[in-house]
């Protein structure tokens, strides 16, 4: 595991069971209906040392790094070419995503 993807590993674990509040400070909860489980992967990121790009394109804060959509990450993952299907290959730290259906862009 790359020191990079250990960070990432160590951040996730070590905000289990704890609340959301510096997150959604973080993400300056403008908007309540985003899923927490995305917001925690961009910040876990974030906090990392590695910011996820923006993956919303339609998003309302100029400020938000990586995505408050699933659906959102995974249709610009697939939009440049970074996205692929099944887990083989991965390792920890890396992203995954189960069940989410890519947001039609507009």
């Amino acid at each position: 595991m790359s020191p990079e993807s250990a960070r990432v590993v160590e951040i996730a674990r070590g905000h289990q069971g704890k609340d959301s509040q510096a997150i959604n400070q973080w993400y300056d909860s403008d908007h309540p209906d985003a899923s927490w489980c995305a917001r925690f992967v961009s910040w876990v990121f974030n906090e990392a040392g590695g910011p996820l790009p923006d993956m919303q394109k339609t998003h309302r804060d100029p400020r938000a790094q990586g995505f408050q959509s699933v659906e959102w990450a995974v249709g610009t993952a697939m939009e440049q070419g970074v996205w692929h299907e099944g887990t083989d290959g991965t390792r920890p730290g890396d992203v995954v995503v189960f069940d989410a259906r890519p947001q039609p862009f507009r």
